[in-house]
């Protein structure tokens, strides 16, 4: 287990501070309170540099989105992260995304049984600005 997920909680602006495991049991439990509704989970990272041109924060956000209504947030930042350059830091941000997602998607797995939900990775990779 990777000790970026491990040692590093998860900020809930309704629940407070949350390691792994809760937010999946506080995704798990939001689907479920509306079994009629659709869902959406999404995770992301995103960084910027903290004043060093060697290190960047990071933060990473997990959103589950009952479509059409309302959803829930959890995020948590890593602080002063040494980078190396911006294609350094594009690739911590999808490496952080990824182990985010495998984790998140593992638990729900186990807690939400035959309940779809739609499932993204959002990365910062587009045709516009120098990513």
């Amino acid at each position: 287990m990777s000790a970026v997920l491990e040692n590093n909680y998860f900020i809930s602006p309704t629940r407070g501070q949350r390691d792994i495991l809760e937010v999946a049991d506080d995704v798990a439990e939001f689907i479920n309170e509306d079994q009629i509704s659709k869902y959406k989970v999404v995770v992301g990272t995103d960084s910027e540099h903290n004043g060093s041109p060697q290190t960047a924060d990071f933060v990473s956000v997990v959103v589950v989105h009952r479509l059409g209504k309302h959803g829930r947030y959890f995020w948590r930042r890593l602080n002063s992260i040494k980078t190396f350059d911006r294609h350094d830091r594009i690739l911590k941000e999808a490496a952080y995304s990824l182990e985010l997602a495998h984790r998140i998607v593992g638990e729900l797995r186990t807690r939400l049984a035959e309940r779809l939900y739609d499932f993204e990775i959002h990365l910062d990779i587009g045709h516009n600005g120098p990513t």
